[in-house]
Formats: C-alpha cells, sequence, structure tokens
C-alpha cells in the first residue's frame, strides 16, 4: 500500500505544488508498516478467540480482513495519476477496513481497538487522494 501512495505524493508534488512540501513519502512507508502489525495482530486474536474458521462470524470477519489486505496488495503496483477508479478503490479500501473493525469488534473488543489506528489513516488515505484529486482537476481547468 504504501509504495502507490509514496508515487502518487512524488508525482504530485514533482509537478510544483507548493501544498505538498510538508509531506515526505518515506514518513509514509513507516507509519503504514507501524499500523500494518497491529492489524494484523487483531486478525490473529479474531481467528484465536473467535473459534477459527468454524464460526461463521470469524470467517466472514477474517474475510473482510482479506480482501482489505488484498486489494492495498493490488494497488501497491499502481503508478497512474489519482483519476476517479483510484477514488473508488480507496473508498473501498476505507469500506472494508470499517467493516473489519465493526466485524472484529463483534468477536473480541481488543482486536477492534488494534484495528482502529490502521482504519483512521485509511480514511486520511482517502482524504488525500480526494484532495489530489480535486487539486488535479483545478489545475486542468486552469490550463
Amino acid at each position: 500500500m504504501s509504495s502507490s501512495h509514496r508515487r502518487d505524493l512524488e508525482a504530485f508534488s514533482s509537478k510544483g505544488s507548493s501544498s505538498l512540501k510538508w509531506m515526505d513519502p518515506r514518513i509514509f512507508t513507516a507509519i503504514d508498516l507501524t499500523l500494518a502489525v497491529p492489524f494484523g495482530y487483531a486478525a490473529h486474536l479474531v481467528y484465536q478467540n473467535g473459534g477459527g474458521f468454524e464460526n461463521t462470524d470469524t470467517a466472514w470477519a477474517l474475510g473482510y480482513f482479506g480482501l482489505n489486505m488484498f486489494t492495498c496488495l493490488a494497488t501497491t503496483f499502481n503508478s497512474k495519476k489519482i483519476g476517479n477508479f483510484e477514488i473508488l478503490v480507496y473508498t473501498y479500501i476505507l469500506c472494508t477496513a470499517v467493516t473489519t473493525s465493526l466485524a472484529f469488534y463483534k468477536i473480541d473488543e481488543v482486536a477492534c481497538y488494534c484495528t482502529v489506528p490502521y482504519t483512521v489513516w485509511t480514511g486520511f488515505y482517502f482524504l488525500l487522494a480526494s484532495y489530489f484529486r480535486h487539486t488535479q482537476q483545478m489545475e486542468n481547468k486552469e490550463e
């Protein structure tokens, strides 16, 4: 997930936009890794305390987790500009993160609390991508 966001930041900041001078793309990689570890630990807690895949709720919760991780992995190799499809993908990632947190809460509250920082950070990515898209549209109108 981090490399695609890093490329988005580098591509956007290389256009000469002064609004992104405060962002260092390397920081995003460190934050992604820091927040992915508790998210994975939460999945372990849900599997352990939820009775494994024999329990339907646990299977669904881990399925949502898997969808989120697969989508993040699939977007890692995307190097295009942020367009409508990318906004849709970021929306999907945010929705699966929220759904995963809620599903984890039904099984283990501690696991849910471990997912909150990742979910908030995913929401930040969504807002950042929306801002990039809006800025790109405004720059295209000016040209």
